[in-house]
């Protein structure tokens, strides 16, 4: 049996990373006809996924 903390962990993973992954590949086929909404998505996001990643090095050390 799946503890509740591992699936408590899933969702956490999924809400941080994967859901803001799927948003950004819509948004990427949807603003291809509006290049300055474009480039704002990946700045957006790139700068979103730096914090996680960023966030996730701290507790790694700190831990």
């Amino acid at each position: 049996m799946i503890s509740p903390a591992v699936l408590t962990a899933v969702e956490v993973f999924a809400a941080i990373m994967i859901l803001p992954t799927v948003i950004y590949f819509l948004g990427h086929h949807l603003m291809r006809p509006f290049p300055k909404a474009f480039n704002a998505l990946h700045l957006m996001f790139g700068g979103y996924m730096a914090s996680v990643f960023t966030a996730a090095l701290v507790v790694l050390v700190i831990s």
